[in-house]
């Protein structure tokens, strides 16, 4: 989680950010941070289903 709110820090406040030296576009961020969301929303998904498979 820390690392979707960093990125969306980043997009939001239009920061520069580099990885191992290399410039990395907000628009590649804003697509990292809605994969790691959407997979956040999987595994929360899954642990409700057997949350409610278990009463």
């Amino acid at each position: 989680m820390d690392d979707i709110n960093l990125n969306i820090l980043a997009i939001t406040e239009d920061s520069n950010v580099t990885v191992g030296g290399k410039y990395v576009p907000n628009s590649e961020l804003a697509i990292t941070a809605a994969k790691e969301l959407l997979r956040v929303s999987e595994i929360l998904k899954l642990y409700e289903n057997e949350e409610a498979a278990d009463d």
